[in-house]
């Protein structure tokens, strides 16, 4: 089945954007009021689960976690009193959300496959490979699936990306203002840089990639059950071809 034949909800295309009166976008006032917004609030979270996983050691950081990021996903969401389907809450189309999400994930995870035999016949390690404890793996699964995922859709894609969506059309810029897809590339470097830095290591800039067709599929579905589903999905899906490839 191709992608085109899914029946996704609709995505304003560049030109039906340049087309919308100029009346209708906030004014620019708003595009720094809401940056500096997403950056407080970004560094907000880091800053949390830094000093949590820190002193925590191990002793409910689990729990900790995810709750940070969904309280300062929905705390600003409150504050500013929008409503919840503007991030991604949104359960009107969830069968062609599902449908797109299963064939991307077919699309995907061969190609994923293919990668890691490829590192493999140049002896190269995978890049950021998961370890999965042993004896403890439906634990694991049921947080990768539970709590991580959906805590880090609804604050990357819910959240973030539908914040700098609504950046760009405040924006001046017609650059800015006319391509949605600037906010898949935003969102995925600010996923991808926070995994760096809360991880501190360089090899985590690979979740760039995975962040991108996120974002794309939070953009398409207007939900963020599709973004959730293929996270969830793709984090045990790579655990496990690591643990068989190498």
């Amino acid at each position: 089945m191709m992608l085109a034949e899914v029946n996704y909800m609709p995505m304003l295309s560049t030109s039906q954007i340049n087309t919308i009166p100029t009346s209708k976008f906030p004014p620019p006032q708003k595009a720094i009021r809401l940056t500096c917004e997403v950056v407080l609030v970004w560094t907000a979270a880091l800053t949390l689960i830094y000093v949590g996983s820190t002193y925590l050691n191990g002793r409910g950081d689990w729990l900790f976690t995810p709750a940070v990021l969904i309280i300062l996903a929905l705390m600003p969401a409150r504050l500013r009193k929008i409503k919840l389907t503007e991030i991604g809450f949104n359960f009107g189309h969830l069968k062609s959300a599902l449908l797109l999400t299963l064939v991307v994930s077919l699309i995907i995870f061969p190609v994923t496959v293919i990668g890691l035999l490829i590192l493999r016949h140049f002896n190269m390690a995978a890049p950021w490979a998961p370890q999965i404890p042993s004896g403890s793996w439906l634990n694991w699964v049921f947080y990768q699936v539970m709590y991580l995922a959906v805590a880090e859709e609804i604050f990357f894609r819910g959240y973030l990306q539908s914040t700098i969506q609504q950046i760009f059309l405040a924006t001046s810029s017609k650059y800015l203002r006319g391509s949605t897809y600037w906010t898949i590339i935003f969102s995925a470097g600010i996923f991808a840089l926070a995994h760096v830095l809360l991880t501190n290591n360089a090899l985590a800039l690979v979740t760039f990639f995975p962040g991108i067709i996120l974002g794309w599929l939070f953009l398409r579905t207007k939900t963020v059950i599709s973004p959730i589903i293929f996270h969830a999905l793709a984090n045990i899906f790579y655990a496990g071809a690591t643990c068989r490839l190498f």
